[in-house]
């Protein structure tokens, strides 16, 4: 699709980036030196800034919005349309445009939304608020904002392969917010956008539904030899059509910026398309792939070098998921295109919701495990900040990233004293105290966990009142479960500690006491969203919501069993 959009213009452009750095260079210890240097020398990349856990892609947006606006001095009633383009939203609902709209005090009659796109997502989202802003009658000014987290949820530790590490090292985070305008008398933009479907496997995130609550697991794939042939093949030819068909030439173009993927694929560009190497501007080597925004965020990175000139012209292109590729000619005033920010501002408003654990931090030992991931999600919608303990490191690394409200991943390998004193040392040093623990492992083994638990209080891990949840088969010894309770007891009853414990039934899924039209449904929706051998998992969690309360602060030595 080609477009022209005569009197629309990038009025300018903001980027910021986190303050966080990581030099490739780091992972010589885990990936070898040699392999190392070989990746840096194919992708370019040397150095990337990555968000923190808690630093979002609205974050880097919105500071890059507001110094953006401040330049132009814009009135905000005045901007009718706002864009938000990222793979990596606040929430699965609702556009987090909405969320950034409420932060940068935009009017109601803004129209605000979403797109979920990547690598072509600049030249995409452009060509969506130009049509919007060329189709209305009185809205004359519009907001784009691109970005991604890329590379946010994996590190060099706990679990990951060499190759997801390596892969890692691709990928940085970054925000644009780029300001587009409907002027008279302008020169104005012109665009095209393309898609093939038929290869929308090639880069790909497949979701797995593991949880009751619509959360996610996600694995990243990319097919790599056709996203190349892709890069070099179509992207290139296009390009040149582009240029034909708007009987562009080389004079007319003051640099090209394309979609920072890696230095190989770039070159390659170049070299198909007979552009000169001076005329094209990169970022790889400081910022890494920023997806999205990788391409007003290079053009903010090389703004000294042309400041001095009143405007500059410039074909920008970004390539990437779906397959989908396109490019913007424009010509934007270089007073408007601002230094890249560094920023670790976040914004937390929106993360803590108002729950009965709100402001407590729950301990999940065997967060792994089926029953542990639904009482950990669960928790954490309620308000908690969740410790999650298991075996295995992978999956917790992404529940870790997952979770509605604040998470972490700790060491642990057993419960015994050895794995207390180092979740104690942990607490210390993150200067948190536990307001709750779960034990949900699948084998219960009484006679740890009351040294467990013992230890965590004695040494000041464990809030007064705090309150100790075990889960248990309901087939098992009740005699038994109401011995441990027994022995913690003895334990931590000084402290003022309670301690209950839930049997359910794990063979199979069932549902008891809904009534009307609405059994089938949730029978249908629990069927197909929980795994077959876990029993009401609803109820279970429900009920470890309401021990770990406030509302439950008199109860304690308790089984209570979860049944048909």
């Amino acid at each position: 699709m080609f477009s022209e959009f005569a009197n629309i213009t990038i009025k300018g452009i903001a980027s910021a980036v986190p303050k966080h750095t990581e030099e490739n260079c780091m992972y010589e210890s885990v990936l070898g030196k040699r392999r190392v240097k070989k990746q840096i020398q194919l992708t370019g990349i040397y150095k990337r800034h990555v968000a923190e856990r808690e630093q979002r892609t609205s974050d880097l947006c919105y500071v890059s919005a507001v110094r953006l606006l401040d330049k132009l001095q814009w009135n905000k009633e005045e901007i009718g349309v706002l864009v938000f383009v990222t793979q990596h939203p606040n929430f699965a609902t609702p556009s987090t445009a909405f969320f950034l709209q409420k932060r940068l005090e935009l009017p109601k009659e803004c129209l605000c939304f979403d797109v979920n796109l990547g690598c072509s997502g600049f030249n995409v989202g452009v060509q969506i608020v130009s049509s919007l802003l060329q189709s209305s009658i009185k809205v004359k000014r519009g907001l784009l904002l691109v970005g991604d987290t890329v590379g946010k949820i994996l590190c060099a530790e706990n679990g990951l392969t060499k190759d997801e590490i390596a892969e890692n090292m691709m990928f940085g985070s970054a925000g644009s917010a780029i300001a587009i305008e409907k002027e008279n008398a302008k020169a104005g933009l012109k665009t095209f956008a393309k898609s093939d479907g038929t290869k929308f496997d090639a880069i790909m995130t497949r979701r797995t539904n593991s949880s009751l609550y619509g959360l996610a697991s996600k694995k990243g794939y990319m097919d790599g030899n056709a996203v190349f042939e892709f890069a070099v093949d179509e992207v290139s030819k296009s390009i040149i059509d582009f240029k034909r068909y708007f009987n562009i030439n080389e004079n007319d173009i003051d640099y090209y910026v394309f979609h920072q993927a890696q230095k190989l694929i770039l070159d390659s560009i170049l070299n198909a398309c007979g552009i000169e190497e001076q005329k094209e501007l990169r970022s790889l080597e400081e910022y890494g792939n920023t997806s999205g925004v990788s391409v007003p965020l290079t053009v903010c990175y090389h703004r000294d070098e042309f400041c001095h000139q009143d405007s500059v012209r410039m074909l920008l292109c970004g390539f990437g998921i779906g397959l989908s590729w396109g490019a913007v000619y424009a010509e934007i005033p270089t007073e408007n295109i601002l230094p890249i920010i560094e920023t670790d501002e976040h914004y937390d408003e929106d993360k803590v919701p108002i729950g009965t654990l709100r402001e407590k931090s729950i301990l999940v030992v065997g967060a792994d495990t089926s029953i542990g991931e639904y009482v950990a999600r669960f928790c954490s919608k309620s308000g908690a900040s969740i410790l999650l303990a298991g075996k295995n490191k992978k999956k917790l690394l992404y529940m870790e990233a997952d979770l509605f409200n604040q998470s972490y991943m700790i060491p642990y390998e057993e419960d015994s004293v050895e794995a207390a004193e180092e979740i104690i040392s942990w607490c210390r040093e993150k200067d948190i105290e536990l307001d709750g623990v779960i034990f949900a492992e699948g084998e219960f083994i009484p006679d740890r966990r009351d040294a467990f638990c013992g230890t965590l209080a004695e040494k000041g891990a464990l809030t007064k009142e705090a309150s100790v949840v075990f889960l248990a088969d309901v087939n098992m010894d009740i005699h038994s479960i109401k011995e441990s309770i027994e022995k913690c007891q003895n334990k931590v009853n000084v402290y003022d500690i309670r301690v209950n414990a839930i049997t359910y039934d794990n063979e199979e899924l069932d549902l008891v006491q809904i009534s009307g039209d609405e059994q089938e449904w949730v029978k249908k929706y629990l069927q197909n969203n929980c795994p077959k051998e876990m029993k009401r998992p609803l109820y279970v969690v429900r009920a470890v919501n309401s021990l770990l309360s406030d509302e439950s602060q008199f109860t304690t030595g308790n089984v209570i069993q979860i049944n048909r």
